[in-house]
């Protein structure tokens, strides 16, 4: 039901069944990867509400932390993508070398998962004007 409401746009009605009710179920359950991923939809709401820094704190502080214990190589490489695009819009001069840094290895792990996304990330660097081999 939240991911209709959010792809109809009613973001506030999505967030409330995301935080109070899908999230408290598998917080209970002790879902990890899956709680990481419900935190990924809230940030993604609190982005579409222009809630930048609130996004970026849910990522850095809820989802990218999770990846990382799960040794997920492959959620990790996105939620890399989500913080290094987030902290463009915030301020992309002032986070350009963590941007940088936080693509390079997302683009790395691409390459080593071969996956397709690899010719995306290289794109975005390239748009970015960012030297992929930092």
């Amino acid at each position: 039901i939240a991911d209709i409401l959010q792809a109809r746009g009613q973001l506030d009605e999505a967030l409330y069944i995301y935080q109070n009710e899908v999230l408290t179920v598998f917080l209970d359950l002790r879902e990890i990867g899956t709680t990481a991923v419900i935190y990924g939809r809230i940030a993604q709401i609190a982005e579409h509400k222009g809630e930048l820094e609130n996004a970026l704190e849910i990522r850095q502080g809820r989802c990218l932390p999770v990846y990382q214990q799960l040794d997920d190589i492959y959620n990790l490489l996105f939620e890399q993508v989500y913080i290094a695009l987030l902290l463009w819009r915030i301020n992309a001069q002032q986070y350009q070398a963590q941007i940088q840094t936080l693509l390079a290895t997302a683009l790395t792990h691409a390459e080593h998962l071969q996956i397709p996304e690899t010719e995306q990330i290289q794109a975005l660097i390239q748009q970015l004007k960012l030297n992929p081999s930092s």
